[in-house]
């Protein structure tokens, strides 16, 4: 990504568009002007967009895409008047401004968009967990949250780190104070699924106590279903899913489909493009249907 000194920049074609938008830092907010030289209205919103812009800090840049030169773009991205503007974060659109605003309206609702203090400690901490450093990525989303307490992205990553650690209790009370206006609402039911598996492991004796029992009833699927929930408690989601999988098959409608329940719970959790969920999400359908 550019330094301040280039915060304005345009955008070639489609690959220049994927390196220097959706692939850009995840703590970098990118505005994307798709506009066209035979526009009136672009034309007028131009400087004030660019007077914007480099009033807000180093955190956001401005993309410029000719919807002329680059129709396929604007095609993916459903631009079906101009101007029109897409903020980007993290490779995803986070707020779309049709027509020319004026310039306190578009100052005002893009200063909202750059990147807060907490927002760059969960991009920081995302980098520890992925280095090992998990004791510093913990104190970096709880800084985050001394910072903004109802942060939903800091909230819902600390909640993953404390219940791997068994903390159950503060993970619940976080994720449960994520609101459902929230993006990261749907990830947060998948993280109190995942706490209700902590609670069933935990009721059944832990997984020693569980494989215990499943040796001397091989076929009980009350305890197969705790054993499966102790895995994905450990976060051994094959596991954990090979296991509510064998349930399945062998009961559909067991607990009123809880393990069905449970595999969409992981599944939300680790995200539909891991190839754990493309790979028992196809063989859940295949049992299923």
């Amino acid at each position: 990504m550019a330094e301040s000194t280039n915060r304005i920049f345009e955008i070639k074609d489609g690959a220049d568009f994927k390196k220097r938008i959706l692939e850009a830092p995840a703590d970098k907010t990118i505005v994307v002007d798709f506009w066209a030289d035979w526009c009136a209205p672009c034309k007028t919103l131009t400087p004030i967009l660019e007077k914007v812009i480099k009033s807000l800090g180093n955190d956001i840049y401005l993309a410029k895409v000719d919807v002329e030169k680059n129709s396929s773009l604007a095609e993916t991205f459903n631009v079906a008047s101009i101007p029109n503007i897409k903020v980007f974060r993290e490779g995803k659109v986070i707020e779309e401004i049709v027509g020319a605003l004026p310039e306190a309206q578009l100052k005002s609702k893009l200063s909202k968009l750059v990147a807060s203090p907490a927002d760059k400690l969960v991009v920081q901490a995302r980098k520890l967990v992925q280095e090992g450093d998990i004791e510093k990525a913990e104190r970096a989303l709880r800084e985050a949250l001394a910072n903004d307490q109802d942060h939903p992205r800091a909230r819902l990553r600390l909640a993953e780190l404390l219940l791997i650690d068994g903390n159950v209790n503060e993970a619940r009370e976080l994720v449960t104070g994520i609101s459902d206006e929230t993006a990261e609402h749907q990830a947060a039911k998948a993280v109190l699924g995942m706490i209700g598996f902590a609670d069933v492991c935990a009721k059944a004796g832990g997984m020693t106590g569980v494989r215990k029992k499943l040796k001397s009833k091989p076929k009980d699927l009350g305890t197969r279903y705790s054993l499966a929930c102790c895995l994905a408690t450990s976060s051994d989601y094959p596991g954990a899913l090979e296991e509510f999988l064998k349930i399945v098959e062998e009961k559909k409608d067991f607990r009123d489909e809880a393990a069905r329940e449970a595999m969409l719970h992981i599944f939300a959790l680790i995200g539909n493009s891991n190839p754990l969920t493309v790979t028992y999400r196809k063989k859940l359908s295949q049992i299923l249907y």
